[in-house]
């Protein structure tokens, strides 16, 4: 049998050439990197769930607005500002240009009262529009005000 000089190695150097068997025992039980490999899992559901809340909170932050536009818009005919409905719906579309350019306007007078009603998608408000469970639901505000003149 040849001498390969095993015996002579001391265990300090047989430790630094450890078997494959040790090696992937070592690498399966190393632990350094798990906090990368479980934030790439995370991170992804997390950015979603944040995008998610955006898209909501600009959801409702636009059904706020546009509110407010029909409910200042009705005010102003109620008191003799505007003297039609045509006018009350042109007001109502020029003050939603920039929020909503597909938003539908409509206005009637019935028994002293103004009646209106905008209908908006919420593709129009949605930062992203990742979210078919919102990109395919419309925001609806509607205000009646009495007729004070």
């Amino acid at each position: 049998m040849p001498h390969l000089g095993l015996e002579k190695m001391s265990i300090r150097t047989r430790q630094r050439w450890p078997s494959s068997a040790r090696r992937l025992s070592r690498f399966r039980h190393c632990e350094r990197g798990t906090a990368t490999v479980e934030a790439v899992i995370w991170l992804p559901a997390f950015f979603s769930v944040l995008c998610l809340i955006v898209d909501l909170a600009l959801i409702f932050n636009g059904q706020t607005l546009a509110n407010r536009v029909v409910e200042d818009a009705n005010r102003s005919y109620s008191v003799g500002w505007l003297t039609t409905t045509d006018a009350v719906e042109n007001q109502i579309r020029t003050a939603l240009s920039e929020l909503s350019p597909n938003a539908e306007v409509d206005s009637v007078v019935d028994g002293g009262t103004i009646f209106s009603q905008v209908v908006i998608p919420s593709t129009d408000l949605a930062a992203t529009g990742w979210f078919s469970i919102i990109t395919g639901t419309e925001v609806a505000i509607r205000s009646a005000q009495m007729i004070e003149y």
